[in-house]
């Protein structure tokens, strides 16, 4: 680009420009600014070049073809973009002052570079959170299985402990001792459950498994269960309950697992008076009242006494804070509301409400399970006992065994009409099982039973296989209805 060409372009640009005319030894004999007041006070007229520009001199070839340089340091301050250009034994050196763009470039470089080291810092917290995530998913996975875990484990051996408290109430009419230990047992698996439904939380809606709840024996066991602590506090127990024609279908784990929460606050709370347990019909659905003279709750403490481990009195009564707080969690998941009213020194009333069931429908045939064979798998010894005892006085024929391997033996030798099975066994899964009896493609009907807490969801989890599922414990009634479905349907 020739000399003038360049000049008029960059005066168009209002460009501040410095043309400096060399001679053959390389001193300034003429200063040029086109264009505005600009001088450098390192380049004088009979002087030589500054030493950085004289480093760009000595690499330029001598040609006619002009060369750039950018961003050449004067000083400190001044930047300049550098043409050389040779016209015979003279060159010109013609400086374009870029110290503003030059110092904007840097900041925008500067600021790309805290930009990038953000998004440095954001990736790695990115990637540490998805460490976090998958650790939390983990111990969430651990937890879960925990808690399966140890509601088999605590649901199994009271299972046993119920089964053979009722098989002697049936054998000894009228003794204390068998209901004694039945009800100490409801009393035992609440407290567990009110325990693992606080480990539950977060995991999802609380799982239920509704079945017909006999209302008669649930008052029953609640007036029995606590007569003897009010008594010991001088104070008056009274039940009443609806006609008995009433249904109910509910999880009757879950309802008593509220009744005995609410029962025991009164009781425990109330120094003298009465505590009633009142169950009635109103609006088409089932009412349930605890009533009792204690001390009663402020306004202010109504809604504190729900939240978890929060106990209003300063540790003089026992308990963990922790009934209330589920409790509500559980009518809620029933479909109903628990409701408080209170007056300071005169008592409180819960109440909530549960709607009605169906009436029972007509019973199966008297010899539908009559002689029906049954292949029976539980591991632990005594709810193995107990669930045989069940299915022999229903006239079927029990073959009993404790693993897996008895189990396939079996299988491969005979045709069950029913497989009614563990889902935790110690050599493997019930689940393993039914597959197995799926992938015969016989006619058998089959039933798993746990003391885990998966009964909501079984049937997506695991009715392909399965075609009811039981939770422990399992009262004879509910064993006879399930088999009874089971076996009858088409």
């Amino acid at each position: 680009m020739e000399t003038a060409e360049f000049l008029n372009k960059e005066v168009l640009n209002n460009a501040r420009c410095l043309v400096i005319s060399l001679n053959t030894s390389g001193v300034v004999y003429e200063l040029l600014c086109p264009w505005g007041e600009w001088s450098v006070d390192s380049i004088r007229i009979g002087n030589p070049l500054p030493e950085a520009l004289r480093a760009v001199l000595n690499t330029t070839p001598q040609s006619r073809q002009t060369r750039f340089f950018p961003y050449i340091y004067l000083d400190e301050t001044q930047v300049v973009d550098v043409h050389v250009s040779t016209h015979g034994l003279s060159r010109k050196v013609i400086l374009r002052d870029v110290s503003e763009v030059h110092r904007a470039e840097l900041k925008y470089q500067q600021k790309a570079h805290e930009v990038s080291l953000l998004l440095e810092k954001q990736s790695e917290l990115n990637r540490q959170l998805e460490i976090q995530r998958t650790e939390l998913e983990r111990a969430g996975k651990a937890k879960s299985r925990f808690i399966a875990s140890m509601s088999h484990e605590f649901r199994s051996p009271i299972a046993a402990i119920m089964g053979h408290a009722g098989l002697l109430m049936q054998h000894q009419q009228g003794a204390e001792a068998p209901a004694a230990i039945q009800r100490a047992s409801w009393h035992l698996l609440t407290l567990v459950e009110n325990l693992l439904e606080q480990a539950r939380q977060g995991e999802g809606v609380t799982r239920l498994n509704p079945a017909p709840v006999h209302l008669d024996s649930l008052l029953e066991d609640m007036r029995n269960l606590f007569t003897v602590q009010a008594k010991a506090k001088g104070l008056e127990l009274f039940t009443a309950g609806p006609p008995a024609e009433i249904a109910l279908e509910a999880d009757e784990l879950r309802l008593r697992q509220v009744l005995i929460n609410l029962l025991s606050n009164a009781v425990r709370y109330t120094r003298e008076g009465r505590v009633d347990l009142d169950v009635q019909t109103k609006d088409g659905a089932l009412q349930f009242r605890v009533i009792d003279t204690g001390p009663g709750i402020e306004e202010s403490d109504r809604e504190r006494i729900f939240q978890p481990f929060m106990r209003l009195d300063t540790g003089q009564q026992a308990g963990a804070g922790l009934g209330l707080h589920i409790t509500r969690q559980l009518i809620d998941a029933m479909g109903g509301k628990l409701e408080l009213d209170s007056e300071p020194g005169r008592g409180s009333t819960f109440r909530f409400t549960l709607p009605l069931g169906a009436v029972d429908a007509p019973g199966a045939p008297p010899d539908l399970l009559k002689g029906r064979s049954v292949l029976l798998v539980e591991d632990d010894p005594d709810v193995l006992a107990i669930h045989q005892l069940y299915m022999q006085d229903l006239g079927m024929q029990v073959h009993s065994v404790t693993s897996l391997p008895e189990a396939f033996a079996l299988l491969e030798q005979q045709r069950f009409d029913l497989v009614f099975t563990d889902l935790h066994l110690e050599t493997g899964s019930g689940k393993e099982l039914l597959q197995y009896v799926q992938g015969q493609g016989g006619d058998s009907r089959t039933i798993l039973c746990s003391g885990s807490g998966v009964a909501a969801n079984w049937r997506e989890k695991l009715g392909g296989i399965a075609d009811e599922f039981l939770l422990k414990p399992v009262p004879p009634e509910r064993l006879k209805a399930a088999i009874i479905r089971v076996l009858s349907a088409p």
